[in-house]
């Protein structure tokens, strides 16, 4: 009988594992809202060396931004000799309805009528800490950023970053009547 099947013996090798080989690479999804206020943490589930699943609790760091790694020491697989690797978290952060993120910036686009656009005036802007009324100057430019200071992202610091507001123009899909004479009488004065 051949001995095909006893080709390398496992055992000298072991010891050349090298620690990245028990580091474990994972993708984090948070939602905006994780990249604001104290010390969120977020649950996780990982797939551990059997098989099975373990949970795990993740403190997100201030100033974690998408793409950056968040590294969780002795999380990863244990190698010979109780050696453990580390959990490497990718972010990734979740589509928001009302904001975006452009360069680590928030945004949030503040739809205007053209009267406020034009003549200025106050408009009221959900934040994550609540409510902000925000003076809006005239005129304005669609595409116009203003900043709404303290009320964006953590950052590494511990500080806040600002919220920036891109100013678009509203277009109404119907006028009425008395907006069509009011645009008219702006047109005549070459508006």
């Amino acid at each position: 009988g051949g001995h095909g099947g006893h080709g390398g013996q496992p055992g000298p090798q072991t010891p050349q594992t090298q620690p990245a080989d028990l580091n474990i690479s994972h993708s984090l999804s948070l939602d905006l809202e994780d990249l604001v206020g104290d010390g969120k943490q977020k649950a996780i589930l990982i797939k551990d060396d059997r098989g099975g699943t373990r949970s795990l609790t993740v403190k997100i760091p201030k100033g974690i931004r998408p793409g950056k790694k968040i590294k969780l020491k002795g999380q990863g697989k244990t190698g010979p000799g109780g050696r453990q690797g580390d959990l490497l978290l990718e972010v990734h952060v979740n589509k928001h309805p009302s904001y975006t993120l452009n360069n680590n910036q928030l945004i949030y686009d503040l739809l205007l009528p053209p009267s406020t656009m034009l003549l200025g005036g106050k408009a009221d802007i959900p934040t994550f800490d609540g409510s902000v009324t925000m003076t809006i100057p005239g005129p304005s430019k669609p595409d116009q950023k203003l900043r709404v200071k303290g009320h964006g992202l953590n950052e590494a610091d511990g500080s806040r970053g600002d919220l920036l507001v891109r100013l678009k123009l509203a277009v109404p899909d119907q006028l009425t009547e008395d907006q069509k004479a009011a645009l008219g009488q702006l047109k005549d004065t070459g508006l």
